[in-house]
């Protein structure tokens, strides 16, 4: 369930910003990558879209799946990894 609270997320990114860094990233209990304070988690390697999948607690999102589809018309390969 998506939440108002916004309040962990807040406090990471304030904490970035006194480390000099602009973006806090998350990650679950296990020590995946899941997502950063205010957004999505996107990489390009060798010209194939990767996110992480939902197994590792991500919020499914509108960002997210209107990225797949821009990529997918535009015949980028999209994966998702942990």
């Amino acid at each position: 369930m998506k939440s108002a609270n916004t309040m962990e997320a807040m406090l990471a990114r304030q904490e970035a910003r006194t480390k000099g860094a602009d973006e806090a990233l998350f990650l679950n209990e296990k020590g995946f990558l899941t997502e950063a304070s205010g957004s999505n988690i996107f990489l390009v390697k060798n010209d194939i879209l990767i996110t992480p999948r939902f197994e590792t607690g991500i919020l499914p999102g509108v960002t997210r799946v209107v990225l797949f589809e821009i990529a997918n018309r535009l015949g980028i390969k999209v994966k998702e990894k942990t």
